[in-house]
């Protein structure tokens, strides 16, 4: 089963996010969908155009596969654009910002053994512990509304961005 918590995310809390992974440990960041395999890997992810990233803790070796999205696209924009195909049994965290307009929450999230039939080839305690590392950075920063102790955690500067939409 994999590990996962709800939050919402805008670009300033991205960016001390990506800040804090980079003081825990050597981190690459890439995006789910890019025109050439190259453009999939970014520095920082920019919330307007990549809500949805992943990051991989060098540390736990692996190496990526790359696949083409074929004719049958989610999105046909994206047709003939290059994916890491084999996400779920590496070792990276999924993060997608949500969006507080849409009143749509993120996740961040590893996948765990859930789709890795044939197990995972990293050391899946010390993973774990980075994985519970952010997890507590996200709990520390982050705030949920009164009262939904289940809820998405908002994280500083997206909890102000929801403030501000409650108050029109």
């Amino acid at each position: 089963m994999g590990r996962q918590i709800p939050l919402f995310a805008a670009q300033a809390d991205v960016d001390a996010l990506i800040d804090f992974l980079r003081d825990t440990a050597e981190v690459a960041i890439f995006v789910g969908f890019a025109e050439t395999a190259a453009g999939l890997w970014i520095e920082t992810p920019r919330v307007d155009e990549d809500p949805f990233f992943y990051v991989w803790n060098k540390r736990f070796p692996w190496t990526p596969t790359y696949g083409r999205v074929g004719e049958n696209a989610q999105n046909p924009a994206h047709k003939g654009w290059h994916y890491v195909a084999n996400t779920g049994a590496a070792p990276v965290i999924e993060f997608d910002c949500g969006t507080v307009a849409k009143r749509r929450y993120g996740r961040m999230y590893w996948s765990k053994y859930f789709t890795a039939p044939d197990g995972l080839q990293y050391d899946v305690d010390a993973f774990s512990h980075w994985y519970d590392k952010i997890l507590g950075w996200i709990r520390k920063q982050g705030k949920k509304r009164p009262g939904d102790n289940s809820g998405a955690y908002y994280l500083p500067k997206a909890w102000g961005q929801a403030r501000t939409l409650e108050s029109r």
